[in-house]
């Protein structure tokens, strides 16, 4: 049996469903938001699957997807106050590499888009190293 292509991992992953497990489908649901942003480029897309993840079914994935959905709305949709939204919902409890990587780029955007340096500096003092070394540094 051969590799599967993108087209057929995203035809799997489709199948699965909520009934079927609901862990698997939110793994899924991720999966698929994560190949339409990155290697499909349809960020709308993205942003459907991503929004598919709910906290209580797999908290982890729900704070790489709120990151992710930040990163969106930051980077292309420039829609600033609607990444700032995504990014205040990553919680510590639920992923804290995750977490720290979101206060970066809330510390960012307060720094350079809003021209706040004391909000900046709080949000860069939420990262710590413990969290995540490679933002921390």
């Amino acid at each position: 049996m051969g590799k599967i292509t993108i087209d057929q991992q995203i035809e799997r992953l489709k199948k699965i469903t909520q009934e079927d497990d609901i862990k698997k489908y939110t793994d899924a649901q991720f999966q698929l938001a994560t190949i339409y942003y990155l290697v499909k480029k349809d960020i709308e897309q993205a942003e459907l699957y991503y929004n598919n993840v709910k906290r209580e079914d797999n908290a982890q994935f729900y704070a790489g997807a709120q990151l992710n959905l930040g990163r969106i709305y930051e980077t292309e949709k420039k829609d600033i106050e609607r990444a700032e939204l995504y990014y205040n919902n990553v919680k510590r409890e639920d992923n804290a590499q995750v977490y720290a990587r979101a206060q970066l780029n809330l510390g960012r955007i307060y720094e350079t888009e809003k021209k706040d340096i004391e909000r900046a500096e709080l949000y860069y003092n939420n990262v710590k190293r413990e969290d995540n070394a490679q933002v921390y540094a």
